[in-house]
């Protein structure tokens, strides 16, 4: 007898941390799951940026007769963007995508003759229109990725997240400075 209630002790306490597993297991789903929806609400309006590199990049080729290295990166990443499936990859290029249409427009202030191209003000407005609705949607993936990484360093889901691969996620930036109204 004294070994049958050993033995259920033992399968209560082997159950019990079973389920505490099975539920540290699960907030780090929902975590994840939150931060890939949040950054569901926001990868079509990336797309929509990153659709209008080519036509920013041949204004600036053709009418104004530039030739940057800057295009073509910019333009390797908007391929990159649009053929990559992992959210956290989406995330780092959008930020190198923000970084490059950011120097763009800086490059664009020293030239005054710009500010005349019809093409380039228009493709601009539809631009910052995209960053403004992109700056709503970038707080709440943010929000989200900032509660999964810090669920992913709380013990024990530290040991259990790294058990199962999980690697925190990068915040989504966004520069302010090229929005401005006062460039063109």
């Amino acid at each position: 007898m004294g070994k049958l209630v050993v033995f259920i002790i033992i399968a209560l306490l082997a159950l019990g941390v079973v389920c505490y597993l099975m539920r540290l297991y699960k907030k780090l789903t929902v975590l994840r799951q939150d931060t890939e929806e949040a950054f569901d609400n926001i990868d079509d309006l990336l797309k929509q940026r990153a659709g209008e590199i080519p036509e920013l990049v041949s204004l600036l080729e053709t009418s104004a007769g530039f030739q940057s290295p800057l295009f073509q990166q910019l333009t390797k990443q908007r391929k990159r963007y649009q053929t990559s499936r992992k959210s956290e990859d989406k995330v780092r290029l959008a930020n190198q995508i923000d970084q490059g249409l950011q120097q763009i427009f800086t490059l664009s202030e020293a030239y005054p003759e710009l500010k005349s191209l019809y093409g380039l003000v228009e493709l601009r407005k539809r631009l910052m229109q995209l960053e403004f609705q992109i700056a709503e949607r970038c707080e709440p993936f943010n929000q989200s990725v900032i509660r999964y990484n810090a669920g992913l360093r709380t013990f024990p889901n530290a040991i259990l997240a790294l058990l199962l691969g999980y690697r925190t996620k990068s915040l989504l930036t966004q520069s302010k400075e090229y929005r401005d109204d006062t460039i063109f």
